[in-house]
């Protein structure tokens, strides 16, 4: 879809230090111009509550720990009644003089399935719709349904039902019979709201791809005929058009090239929006989160429409994201006599900074006009905004990338600095430096190559260009090499999902003192009947590949502990060369991950002799990071303190619950039931692990620097002392 340019602004990452001065002792020559609010994302969790089991605090976080709960919320958390109640109070006293409120859905939280009910939907709703008129009794409010506002979730029907039923009856207040009457049946309706200006909402959730209830539909409820005719109505009248709806159209500004909706029906949606584009004079959307801005442009190329996803107030986000918004809500404000669109003003609560202080401070964080120095927010000069971040060593890209795409702490962004050489005024040149080494490996199909994905290499090898293109170049080779293992690189493949389930690997919630990721394995939950080691292997690289999108942790880098309690010779049997050789490449050689420290505990004799088979393909500084604490848990400890550890490892926290990472990863889909069957498995297996018979493992061990015989279960003097366990590996030459 070249005809989407999407600008991304994640607040508030993307922060532009705009004054937090009152509204109205800013850009008092547009005070007269008219106004409205838009909020999305709700996501009210009745079960918050701050406790000390941060586990505890909300059904949200799905048994994660809450990362630091307040009055106002947690980032592992939707949203507790007082942080809505404080946007709305926000939202009265900024006295902006609104003409109305558009509200793009999601009022229920992020909790499985079976903690909801149609009831509990209908009641979530019911609350906001009421906690809303309170707050405006005299406004006007224009809902939309999404995702979330049924039960089960995403699973929207195409005709009348319980909660579309509900919905009409609670926003018929804001709405007229005509619209009530199709709201009732497919869950969109059109009314018009202020002279020559007709508001649409639609029930796009309708082509939301988990949606299974409207799979294979050409034109599910018949929304897209409505659509179409609605919009033909307008334009025989002279109207213009606002379109709201909850999931937007267009590709979704965290991934590449995957759009919001499904294709098909994306393509209709943006054919009809383009052959209305003199009707339509703004989209209006929630759902993803972000603060991110698309410009539609015509068959020539002709920016025609603007479309703006606004911010959540929610300021959940899981495990796998790097980062989540501040509670935001926002206001546009638009021509009087032609609609249309001049300016966003953004508003965000800073949330950390409210919990300490026990009060909600709202902030105006940016204007669009006055951040990118644009007239208005109109096609045209968003278009050309666009544009100018293309150009090299643009400015207004460098403003967007330092606050965006680098999406660092101060903290961070100093260690950046010190330790990887990174230099904020320089990010733009350096990517650009990595890219153009592309074109001298034509045998690599460099499947990503954009600023966020090229950054990661660098920062990997330090910001030395030509280390990180050669780390960019295995990666892909590797990946080239390995075909099959990467085929259905996905949580809910069987043999990853198994897995998972069995935490391979975990993932720590905490992080430790120098800001790093803490995997674990617990080698011994290794069922060889159910998976692979490369299925292992697998499930290793795709949560490496979720979490280094956190720019984070491209900084500060991970960590390893593997505890090899109650690891039997018979798994360890399977633990071939070819195999370990493999989980290197992947790992060591074409991964742009940082490895701060590799930590064995409880290791039987025999990984001392699996060590020496695979040392010749360690680098030395990863020889160097590898330590064996054997049973010297205190060992360990030195290196990561036990407050932020589970119990098996002698920390401080309750045992680690091996579904944790599995279930942020599988979401829904971690209790179906899936079959693993090694024979659809094409990478061969028995090619791994043939060089690992039992002679050739009696060789193996004859070879090593513990010389024990296959089956006599008992440690070699070596690694006795508990001194020389807490050494690096690299002791051990």
């Amino acid at each position: 879809m070249e005809f989407l340019v999407l600008l991304c602004l994640f607040s508030p990452v993307f922060n532009l230090q705009v004054s937090a001065a009152p509204v109205n002792n800013v850009l008092k020559h547009l005070q007269s111009a008219p106004k409205f609010w838009h909020i999305s994302d709700l996501h009210l969790d009745p079960t918050y509550h701050v406790t000390e089991d941060h586990t505890k605090v909300c059904f949200s976080s799905k048994g994660v720990p809450a990362m630091d709960p307040g009055v106002f919320g947690d980032f592992l958390c939707d949203s507790p009644y007082q942080l809505i109640l404080s946007a709305f109070s926000y939202m009265k006293q900024a006295d902006l003089q609104p003409e109305f409120i558009i509200w793009t859905g999601d009022s229920p939280p992020h909790v499985p399935k079976e903690e909801l009910s149609t009831d509990v939907v209908i009641n979530v709703i019911a609350n906001m719709t009421h906690t809303i008129r309170q707050f405006f009794p005299e406004l006007p409010v224009y809902p939309a349904l999404g995702n979330h506002d049924y039960w089960p979730q995403d699973q929207l029907p195409t005709s009348a039902n319980a909660i579309y039923d509900a919905v009409a009856k609670l926003w018929s207040p804001w709405l007229n019979p005509e619209s009530v009457a199709t709201l009732q049946k497919g869950g969109f309706y059109s009314l018009v709201i202020k002279p020559g200006l007709r508001l649409v909402s639609l029930n796009t959730n309708l082509y939301y791809s988990p949606n299974q209830v409207t799979v294979n539909m050409t034109d599910p409820a018949g929304q897209l005929q409505w659509l179409q005719e609605t919009l033909e109505l307008s334009r025989q009248k002279m109207e213009k058009v606002y379109v709201i709806a909850h999931v937007p159209i267009g590709y979704l500004p965290f991934a590449i090239n995957t759009t919001a909706i499904r294709e098909s029906h994306n393509e209709q949606l943006v054919k009809i929006f383009r052959n209305y584009s003199d009707v339509v004079q703004g989209q209006f959307y929630g759902h993803t989160h972000r603060d991110s801005i698309m410009v539609l442009l015509d068959q020539q190329g002709r920016p025609v429409n603007s479309i703006f996803v606004t911010p959540a107030v929610t300021p959940i986000k899981n495990l796998l994201e790097p980062f989540s918004n501040n509670p935001g809500v926002r206001a546009y404000l638009y021509h009087p006599e032609n609609y249309g669109l001049l300016d966003i003003w953004q508003f965000y609560l800073n949330l950390t900074e409210a919990n300490l202080e026990q009060k909600s401070e709202w902030k105006l964080e940016y204007i669009m006009t006055e951040a990118f120095d644009i007239d208005d927010i109109q096609p045209r000069n968003l278009h050309e905004l666009a544009l100018r971040f293309e150009q090299p060593q643009s400015k207004a890209f460098d403003k967007y990338f330092n606050h965006f795409m680098a999406g660092l702490s101060p903290e961070t962004l100093e260690k950046a600095k010190v330790e990887l050489k990174e230099n904020p005024d320089t990010l733009h040149q350096d990517i650009q430096e990595v890219r153009d080494m592309i074109i001298t490996r034509p045998d690599i199909g460099f499947l990503r190559t954009d600023d966020a994905f090229i950054l990661r290499f660098l920062r990997a090898r330090k910001f030395n260009h030509f280390e990180a293109f050669r780390l960019l170049a295995q990666y892909f080779e590797y990946r080239q090499q390995n075909l099959d293992m990467f085929k259905n690189l996905k949580a809910t493949d069987p043999g990853i999902k198994q897995a998972l389930k069995d935490g391979f690997p975990g993932v720590l919630s905490n992080l430790d003192r120098y800001g790093r990721k803490i995997l674990v394995l617990f080698a011994a939950n290794w069922d060889q009947s159910r998976y692979t080691f490369v299925d292992i292997l697998r499930a290793i690289l795709l949560s490496l590949e979720a979490m280094i999108e956190d720019p984070e942790l491209q900084v500060n880098g991970f960590v390893l502990i593997i505890d090899w309690s109650n690891f039997t010779f018979k798994q360890a049997s399977k633990l071939t060369p070819s195999m370990l050789r493999l989980a290197i490449e992947g790992l060591q050689d074409s991964f742009p991950a940082r490895f701060g420290g590799i930590h064995f505990v409880n290791q039987p004799w025999y990984i001392h002799a699996l060590y020496t088979v695979i040392r010749p393909f360690l680098k030395d500084k990863t020889r160097k990071r590898i330590f064996m604490h054997g049973n010297n848990l205190n060992s360990l400890h030195q290196l990561i303190l036990p407050e932020i550890l589970p119990s098996e490892l002698g920390g401080m926290l309750p045992p680690y619950d091996m579904g944790t990472w599995a279930r942020t990863l599988l979401d829904h889909a971690y209790d179906e039931e899936t079959d693993y069957c090694p024979e659809s498995y094409t990478l061969s297996v028995k090619d791994l692990e043939k060089d690992l018979s039992p002679k050739t493992m009696k060789r193996t061990l004859k070879t090593s620097q513990s010389v024990v015989e296959p089956g006599v279960l008992k440690r070699p003097e070596k690694v006795k002392s508990e001194e020389e366990n807490m050494q690096p590996l690299l002791s051990l030459d």
